[in-house]
Protein backbone atom coordinates (compact mmCIF):
# COMPACT_ATOMS: atom_id res chain seq x y z
CA UNK A 1 0.00 0.00 0.00
CA UNK A 2 2.93 2.33 0.60
CA UNK A 3 3.97 1.82 -3.03
CA UNK A 4 0.50 2.78 -4.15
CA UNK A 5 0.53 5.85 -1.90
CA UNK A 6 3.92 6.92 -3.25
CA UNK A 7 2.66 6.44 -6.82
CA UNK A 8 -0.36 8.65 -6.13
CA UNK A 9 1.82 11.31 -4.49
CA UNK A 10 3.61 11.61 -7.82
CA UNK A 11 0.66 11.38 -10.18
CA UNK A 12 -2.63 12.10 -8.40
CA UNK A 13 -2.56 14.20 -5.25
CA UNK A 14 -6.31 13.91 -4.58
CA UNK A 15 -6.17 10.13 -4.59
CA UNK A 16 -3.05 10.27 -2.44
CA UNK A 17 -4.89 12.38 0.15
CA UNK A 18 -7.83 9.97 0.19
CA UNK A 19 -5.58 6.91 0.45
CA UNK A 20 -3.50 8.49 3.21
CA UNK A 21 -6.70 9.06 5.18
CA UNK A 22 -7.56 5.37 4.81
CA UNK A 23 -4.12 4.11 5.82
CA UNK A 24 -3.19 6.49 8.64
CA UNK A 25 -3.97 5.65 12.25
CA UNK A 26 -5.50 8.83 13.66
CA UNK A 27 -5.43 7.88 17.34
CA UNK A 28 -3.78 5.34 19.66
CA UNK A 29 -6.90 3.16 19.63
CA UNK A 30 -6.42 2.49 15.89
CA UNK A 31 -2.83 1.26 15.97
CA UNK A 32 -3.87 -2.39 16.33
CA UNK A 33 -6.26 -2.34 13.38
CA UNK A 34 -3.64 -2.68 10.64
CA UNK A 35 -3.35 1.07 10.16
CA UNK A 36 0.02 2.80 10.37
CA UNK A 37 0.99 5.97 12.24
CA UNK A 38 1.32 9.02 9.95
CA UNK A 39 5.05 9.28 10.65
CA UNK A 40 5.65 5.69 9.55
CA UNK A 41 3.71 6.22 6.31
CA UNK A 42 5.39 9.52 5.51
CA UNK A 43 8.86 8.17 6.29
CA UNK A 44 8.30 5.25 3.93
CA UNK A 45 7.05 7.54 1.15
CA UNK A 46 9.96 9.97 1.59
CA UNK A 47 12.58 7.23 1.43
CA UNK A 48 10.98 5.45 -1.51
CA UNK A 49 10.56 8.55 -3.69
CA UNK A 50 13.76 10.39 -2.76
CA UNK A 51 15.89 7.30 -3.28
CA UNK A 52 14.47 7.08 -6.80
CA UNK A 53 15.14 10.76 -7.50
CA UNK A 54 15.90 13.60 -5.10
CA UNK A 55 13.78 15.93 -7.20
CA UNK A 56 10.67 14.11 -5.93
CA UNK A 57 10.93 16.37 -2.88
CA UNK A 58 8.87 18.79 -5.00
CA UNK A 59 5.98 16.31 -5.26
CA UNK A 60 6.19 15.40 -1.57
CA UNK A 61 6.02 19.05 -0.51
CA UNK A 62 3.12 19.58 -2.91
CA UNK A 63 1.29 16.63 -1.32
CA UNK A 64 1.88 17.98 2.20
CA UNK A 65 0.62 21.43 1.20
CA UNK A 66 -2.48 20.02 -0.49
CA UNK A 67 -3.21 17.75 2.45
CA UNK A 68 -2.95 20.71 4.81
CA UNK A 69 -5.42 22.66 2.67
CA UNK A 70 -7.82 19.74 2.11
CA UNK A 71 -11.21 19.17 3.73
CA UNK A 72 -10.45 15.97 5.63
CA UNK A 73 -12.61 14.27 8.21
CA UNK A 74 -9.96 15.04 10.83
CA UNK A 75 -9.19 18.75 10.38
CA UNK A 76 -7.02 18.72 13.49
CA UNK A 77 -4.70 16.20 11.80
CA UNK A 78 -3.68 18.39 8.88
CA UNK A 79 -1.04 20.52 10.58
CA UNK A 80 0.39 17.48 12.33
CA UNK A 81 0.80 15.64 9.02
CA UNK A 82 2.49 18.66 7.47
CA UNK A 83 4.94 19.04 10.34
CA UNK A 84 5.68 15.31 10.53
CA UNK A 85 6.24 15.22 6.76
CA UNK A 86 8.65 18.15 6.99
CA UNK A 87 10.52 16.46 9.83
CA UNK A 88 10.91 13.26 7.81
CA UNK A 89 12.07 15.18 4.75
CA UNK A 90 14.65 17.06 6.78
CA UNK A 91 15.85 13.87 8.43
CA UNK A 92 16.44 12.35 4.99
CA UNK A 93 18.06 15.48 3.50
CA UNK A 94 20.36 16.04 6.47
CA UNK A 95 21.79 12.56 6.00
CA UNK A 96 22.92 13.38 2.45
CA UNK A 97 26.32 14.66 1.40
CA UNK A 98 26.18 18.48 1.03
CA UNK A 99 25.56 19.48 -2.59
CA UNK A 100 23.59 22.03 -4.61
CA UNK A 101 20.64 19.65 -5.05
CA UNK A 102 20.39 19.08 -1.30
CA UNK A 103 20.59 22.83 -0.68
CA UNK A 104 17.78 23.51 -3.15
CA UNK A 105 15.49 20.81 -1.74
CA UNK A 106 16.05 22.00 1.82
CA UNK A 107 15.28 25.56 0.71
CA UNK A 108 12.01 24.28 -0.77
CA UNK A 109 11.07 22.71 2.58
CA UNK A 110 12.04 25.95 4.33
CA UNK A 111 9.75 27.85 1.95
CA UNK A 112 6.82 25.58 2.82
CA UNK A 113 7.36 26.21 6.54
CA UNK A 114 7.74 29.93 5.97
CA UNK A 115 4.43 30.08 4.09
CA UNK A 116 2.72 28.06 6.82
CA UNK A 117 3.89 30.39 9.59
CA UNK A 118 3.27 33.62 7.68
CA UNK A 119 -0.22 32.61 6.50
CA UNK A 120 -1.55 32.05 10.03
CA UNK A 121 -3.00 28.66 9.05
CA UNK A 122 -1.87 26.85 12.18
CA UNK A 123 -5.24 27.22 13.84
CA UNK A 124 -6.55 24.19 12.00
CA UNK A 125 -6.24 21.96 15.05
CA UNK A 126 -3.48 19.99 16.65
CA UNK A 127 -4.63 17.54 19.20
CA UNK A 128 -5.80 14.58 17.14
CA UNK A 129 -8.85 14.35 19.41
CA UNK A 130 -11.51 15.68 17.08
CA UNK A 131 -12.23 18.67 19.31
CA UNK A 132 -11.16 22.28 19.09
CA UNK A 133 -7.51 22.73 20.08
CA UNK A 134 -6.74 24.51 23.30
CA UNK A 135 -4.56 27.59 23.42
CA UNK A 136 -1.68 25.48 24.72
CA UNK A 137 -2.11 22.98 21.86
CA UNK A 138 -1.95 25.79 19.33
CA UNK A 139 1.01 27.41 21.07
CA UNK A 140 2.91 24.11 21.05
CA UNK A 141 2.25 23.65 17.35
CA UNK A 142 3.40 27.16 16.47
CA UNK A 143 6.49 26.63 18.60
CA UNK A 144 7.19 23.33 16.90
CA UNK A 145 6.86 24.82 13.42
CA UNK A 146 8.98 27.80 14.43
CA UNK A 147 11.71 25.55 15.81
CA UNK A 148 11.72 23.54 12.59
CA UNK A 149 12.13 26.72 10.57
CA UNK A 150 14.93 27.98 12.82
CA UNK A 151 16.72 24.65 12.57
CA UNK A 152 17.16 25.15 8.83
CA UNK A 153 17.54 28.95 8.80
CA UNK A 154 21.10 28.37 7.62
CA UNK A 155 19.80 27.09 4.29
CA UNK A 156 19.02 30.61 3.05
CA UNK A 157 22.66 31.56 3.50
CA UNK A 158 23.79 28.31 1.87
CA UNK A 159 21.57 28.89 -1.16
CA UNK A 160 22.70 32.52 -1.38
CA UNK A 161 26.35 31.48 -1.20
CA UNK A 162 25.79 28.87 -3.92
CA UNK A 163 24.39 31.34 -6.45
CA UNK A 164 27.02 33.97 -5.61
CA UNK A 165 29.73 31.56 -6.76
CA UNK A 166 30.21 29.76 -10.08
CA UNK A 167 27.68 26.99 -10.77
CA UNK A 168 27.63 24.47 -13.58
CA UNK A 169 24.71 24.84 -15.98
CA UNK A 170 23.15 21.63 -14.66
CA UNK A 171 23.35 22.75 -11.03
CA UNK A 172 22.06 26.23 -11.86
CA UNK A 173 19.16 24.77 -13.86
CA UNK A 174 18.15 22.29 -11.17
CA UNK A 175 18.38 24.91 -8.41
CA UNK A 176 16.58 27.53 -10.47
CA UNK A 177 13.73 25.15 -11.33
CA UNK A 178 12.90 24.74 -7.63
CA UNK A 179 12.05 28.45 -7.39
CA UNK A 180 8.86 27.69 -9.30
CA UNK A 181 7.59 26.38 -5.95
CA UNK A 182 9.13 29.12 -3.77
CA UNK A 183 7.49 32.44 -2.95
CA UNK A 184 8.71 35.83 -4.11
CA UNK A 185 9.61 37.03 -0.62
CA UNK A 186 12.00 34.14 -0.10
CA UNK A 187 13.44 34.74 -3.57
CA UNK A 188 14.08 38.39 -2.67
CA UNK A 189 15.79 37.34 0.53
CA UNK A 190 18.02 34.78 -1.17
CA UNK A 191 19.11 37.26 -3.87
CA UNK A 192 19.67 39.96 -1.27
CA UNK A 193 21.89 37.70 0.83
CA UNK A 194 23.70 36.46 -2.27
CA UNK A 195 24.60 40.06 -3.13
CA UNK A 196 26.02 40.54 0.36
CA UNK A 197 27.76 37.16 0.41
CA UNK A 198 30.51 37.70 -2.14
CA UNK A 199 31.96 41.03 -3.28
CA UNK A 200 32.75 39.72 -6.76
CA UNK A 201 29.64 37.58 -7.10
CA UNK A 202 27.33 39.88 -9.07
CA UNK A 203 28.15 38.26 -12.40
CA UNK A 204 27.44 34.80 -10.99
CA UNK A 205 24.12 35.96 -9.52
CA UNK A 206 23.10 37.44 -12.87
CA UNK A 207 24.03 34.18 -14.58
CA UNK A 208 21.82 32.30 -12.11
CA UNK A 209 18.91 34.70 -12.68
CA UNK A 210 18.74 33.40 -16.25
CA UNK A 211 17.80 29.97 -14.87
CA UNK A 212 14.81 31.17 -12.84
CA UNK A 213 11.71 29.60 -14.43
CA UNK A 214 9.49 32.70 -14.49
CA UNK A 215 10.15 36.07 -16.17
CA UNK A 216 8.57 37.85 -13.20
CA UNK A 217 11.02 36.12 -10.87
CA UNK A 218 13.90 37.31 -13.02
CA UNK A 219 12.53 40.86 -12.91
CA UNK A 220 12.18 40.72 -9.12
CA UNK A 221 15.78 39.51 -8.82
CA UNK A 222 16.97 42.41 -11.00
CA UNK A 223 15.03 44.85 -8.82
CA UNK A 224 16.72 43.54 -5.68
CA UNK A 225 20.17 43.79 -7.27
CA UNK A 226 19.54 47.33 -8.52
CA UNK A 227 18.28 48.44 -5.10
CA UNK A 228 21.35 47.04 -3.36
CA UNK A 229 23.69 48.45 -5.97
CA UNK A 230 22.11 51.89 -5.66
CA UNK A 231 23.39 52.00 -2.07
CA UNK A 232 26.84 50.66 -2.92
CA UNK A 233 28.98 52.89 -5.14
CA UNK A 234 31.85 50.41 -5.14
CA UNK A 235 29.72 47.62 -6.60
CA UNK A 236 27.94 50.02 -8.96
CA UNK A 237 31.35 50.97 -10.37
CA UNK A 238 31.99 47.57 -11.94
CA UNK A 239 28.57 45.96 -11.84
CA UNK A 240 26.18 48.40 -13.52
CA UNK A 241 26.84 47.14 -17.04
CA UNK A 242 26.61 43.51 -15.91
CA UNK A 243 23.17 44.05 -14.39
CA UNK A 244 22.02 46.12 -17.36
CA UNK A 245 23.06 43.34 -19.74
CA UNK A 246 20.99 40.83 -17.73
CA UNK A 247 18.02 43.22 -17.81
CA UNK A 248 18.36 43.47 -21.57
CA UNK A 249 18.31 39.68 -21.89
CA UNK A 250 15.15 39.47 -19.77
CA UNK A 251 13.41 42.17 -21.81
CA UNK A 252 14.15 40.32 -25.04
CA UNK A 253 12.11 37.26 -24.04
CA UNK A 254 9.11 36.72 -26.28
CA UNK A 255 6.69 36.71 -23.33
CA UNK A 256 8.19 39.73 -21.56
CA UNK A 257 5.34 42.05 -22.58
CA UNK A 258 2.79 39.78 -20.90
CA UNK A 259 4.67 39.46 -17.62
CA UNK A 260 3.17 40.97 -14.47
CA UNK A 261 6.16 43.18 -13.69
CA UNK A 262 7.00 44.28 -17.24
CA UNK A 263 6.12 47.89 -16.42
CA UNK A 264 8.38 47.84 -13.37
CA UNK A 265 11.26 46.55 -15.48
CA UNK A 266 10.81 49.34 -18.02
CA UNK A 267 10.92 51.91 -15.23
CA UNK A 268 14.02 50.25 -13.81
CA UNK A 269 15.67 50.45 -17.21
CA UNK A 270 15.07 54.19 -17.40
CA UNK A 271 16.61 54.69 -13.95
CA UNK A 272 19.95 53.33 -15.12
CA UNK A 273 22.74 55.88 -15.64
CA UNK A 274 22.46 57.33 -19.13
CA UNK A 275 25.84 55.99 -20.21
CA UNK A 276 25.05 52.46 -19.05
CA UNK A 277 21.71 52.65 -20.85
CA UNK A 278 23.45 53.79 -24.03
CA UNK A 279 26.16 51.11 -23.85
CA UNK A 280 23.76 48.22 -23.47
CA UNK A 281 20.84 49.35 -25.65
CA UNK A 282 22.27 51.64 -28.30
CA UNK A 283 25.16 53.67 -29.63
CA UNK A 284 27.36 56.05 -27.68
CA UNK A 285 29.70 58.96 -27.96
CA UNK A 286 32.73 59.11 -25.68
CA UNK A 287 33.84 62.54 -24.57
CA UNK A 288 36.33 64.21 -22.30
CA UNK A 289 36.66 67.87 -23.15
CA UNK A 290 36.22 66.74 -26.76
CA UNK A 291 34.79 63.72 -28.55
CA UNK A 292 36.73 60.55 -29.33
CA UNK A 293 36.90 59.62 -33.03
CA UNK A 294 39.39 58.12 -35.50
CA UNK A 295 41.39 60.41 -37.73
CA UNK A 296 40.23 60.70 -41.30
CA UNK A 297 43.21 59.08 -42.99
CA UNK A 298 44.82 55.75 -42.37
CA UNK A 299 48.46 55.78 -41.35
CA UNK A 300 51.27 53.26 -41.21
CA UNK A 301 53.19 53.23 -37.95
CA UNK A 302 55.94 50.65 -38.25
CA UNK A 303 54.17 47.53 -39.51
CA UNK A 304 50.80 48.64 -38.17
CA UNK A 305 48.17 50.15 -40.44
CA UNK A 306 45.66 52.08 -38.38
CA UNK A 307 43.72 55.27 -37.88
CA UNK A 308 45.05 57.06 -34.80
CA UNK A 309 42.50 58.07 -32.21
CA UNK A 310 41.81 61.79 -32.04
CA UNK A 311 39.66 64.18 -30.03
CA UNK A 312 37.35 66.36 -32.12
CA UNK A 313 35.30 69.43 -31.24
CA UNK A 314 31.88 68.36 -32.50
CA UNK A 315 29.88 65.19 -32.02
CA UNK A 316 29.63 64.09 -35.65
CA UNK A 317 28.85 60.65 -37.00
CA UNK A 318 32.59 59.90 -36.86
CA UNK A 319 32.32 59.90 -33.04
CA UNK A 320 29.63 57.23 -32.92
CA UNK A 321 30.62 53.97 -31.21
CA UNK A 322 29.11 50.63 -30.33
CA UNK A 323 30.31 48.65 -27.32
CA UNK A 324 30.12 44.92 -27.96
CA UNK A 325 30.38 42.31 -25.20
CA UNK A 326 30.89 38.58 -25.28
CA UNK A 327 31.10 38.05 -21.51
CA UNK A 328 27.72 39.36 -20.33
CA UNK A 329 28.67 42.98 -19.85
CA UNK A 330 31.95 42.62 -17.94
CA UNK A 331 34.14 44.09 -20.69
CA UNK A 332 33.67 45.37 -24.23
CA UNK A 333 35.15 45.72 -27.67
CA UNK A 334 34.74 49.34 -28.79
CA UNK A 335 33.71 49.65 -32.44
CA UNK A 336 33.51 52.90 -34.37
CA UNK A 337 30.33 52.53 -36.41
CA UNK A 338 31.37 55.09 -39.03
CA UNK A 339 34.54 53.25 -40.05
CA UNK A 340 33.86 49.73 -38.74
CA UNK A 341 37.24 49.81 -36.97
CA UNK A 342 37.93 48.76 -33.37
CA UNK A 343 39.70 50.79 -30.72
CA UNK A 344 42.99 49.31 -29.52
CA UNK A 345 46.25 50.34 -27.90
CA UNK A 346 49.51 49.55 -29.68
CA UNK A 347 53.10 50.65 -29.35
CA UNK A 348 54.26 53.11 -30.55
CA UNK A 349 50.96 54.38 -31.97
CA UNK A 350 49.11 54.57 -28.65
CA UNK A 351 45.32 54.56 -28.94
CA UNK A 352 44.24 53.83 -32.49
CA UNK A 353 41.62 52.06 -34.60
CA UNK A 354 42.30 48.81 -36.48
CA UNK A 355 40.25 46.29 -38.44
CA UNK A 356 40.31 43.66 -35.69
CA UNK A 357 41.74 43.34 -32.20
CA UNK A 358 41.59 41.14 -29.13
CA UNK A 359 41.67 44.17 -26.85
CA UNK A 360 38.78 44.51 -24.42
CA UNK A 361 37.86 47.51 -22.32
CA UNK A 362 36.25 47.79 -18.91
CA UNK A 363 33.76 50.57 -18.22
CA UNK A 364 33.63 51.74 -14.60
CA UNK A 365 30.73 53.89 -13.43
CA UNK A 366 31.87 56.70 -11.13
CA UNK A 367 29.02 58.43 -9.34
CA UNK A 368 29.52 61.83 -7.73
CA UNK A 369 26.20 62.88 -6.33
CA UNK A 370 23.89 63.47 -9.29
CA UNK A 371 26.74 63.39 -11.82
CA UNK A 372 28.05 60.18 -13.34
CA UNK A 373 31.41 59.75 -15.03
CA UNK A 374 33.00 56.73 -16.67
CA UNK A 375 36.51 55.34 -16.64
CA UNK A 376 37.36 53.27 -19.71
CA UNK A 377 40.41 51.07 -19.26
CA UNK A 378 42.24 48.68 -21.56
CA UNK A 379 42.05 45.28 -19.90
CA UNK A 380 45.34 44.13 -21.43
CA UNK A 381 47.54 47.13 -20.68
CA UNK A 382 45.72 48.65 -17.71
CA UNK A 383 45.86 52.11 -19.31
CA UNK A 384 42.85 54.40 -19.07
CA UNK A 385 41.54 56.18 -22.14
CA UNK A 386 41.82 59.47 -20.24
CA UNK A 387 44.46 58.91 -17.53
CA UNK A 388 43.93 62.18 -15.70
CA UNK A 389 40.18 61.81 -15.28
CA UNK A 390 37.03 60.13 -16.46
CA UNK A 391 34.92 60.56 -19.57
CA UNK A 392 31.29 61.14 -20.36
CA UNK A 393 29.29 58.55 -22.25
CA UNK A 394 26.20 59.85 -23.96
CA UNK A 395 23.41 58.42 -26.07
CA UNK A 396 24.31 59.00 -29.69
CA UNK A 397 21.17 60.22 -31.44
CA UNK A 398 22.72 60.72 -34.87
CA UNK A 399 20.19 59.83 -37.55
CA UNK A 400 22.74 57.94 -39.65
CA UNK A 401 22.56 54.28 -38.65
CA UNK A 402 20.40 55.02 -35.61
CA UNK A 403 19.40 51.89 -33.76
CA UNK A 404 15.59 51.78 -33.77
CA UNK A 405 15.38 49.19 -31.00
CA UNK A 406 13.73 50.85 -28.00
CA UNK A 407 13.53 54.11 -29.95
CA UNK A 408 10.67 55.50 -27.88
CA UNK A 409 12.35 54.78 -24.55
CA UNK A 410 15.67 56.25 -25.64
CA UNK A 411 13.91 59.30 -27.04
CA UNK A 412 12.18 59.69 -23.68
CA UNK A 413 15.54 59.71 -21.90
CA UNK A 414 16.84 62.40 -24.27
CA UNK A 415 13.72 64.52 -23.79
CA UNK A 416 13.90 64.16 -20.01
CA UNK A 417 17.55 65.20 -20.04
CA UNK A 418 16.73 68.23 -22.24
CA UNK A 419 13.88 69.31 -19.98
CA UNK A 420 16.07 68.93 -16.91
CA UNK A 421 18.78 71.26 -18.21
CA UNK A 422 16.63 73.71 -20.17
CA UNK A 423 16.80 77.26 -18.87
CA UNK A 424 13.57 78.51 -17.39
CA UNK A 425 11.96 81.49 -19.09
CA UNK A 426 12.16 84.80 -17.26
CA UNK A 427 8.99 86.37 -15.90
CA UNK A 428 7.17 88.60 -18.37
CA UNK A 429 5.17 91.60 -17.19
CA UNK A 430 1.90 91.79 -19.05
Amino acid sequence: MVDRLAHNVLLDVEQAIALFGELAAVGPDQTGTGLQPPRSLLSAVVHKLCEEELGHVVEIVRFLRCYHQSETEQPDLRVQVLLVGVEELLRYLNALVPCVARTGCTLLVYGALDELLSSGCLAGGTGGTGIEPTFLDLEDTVQRAGNLKLSIEYIVRDAASAIAHPLTDDDASSLGALFEHIGYELLRRVVDEAYADHAAGLGHICDFVEHLPCIDQQIVACQVLYRRMGMDSARLRNGATVLAYRMRKVMRYTDFGRSKYAGEMRKLKLRLPEGVYAIVWGYVNIAGNQYLAPKGRQERIGELRCKPAAWIETCSKAAKHELQTDDRGKCFAIKNTHTGLFLTEQEPAGFCYVESTQDRWTVEVIRRGEDVGYKITNLRTGNALVPEGDVRIGIDDQIDGFNLVDFNERALVIVQKFELHRKKAACVVQ
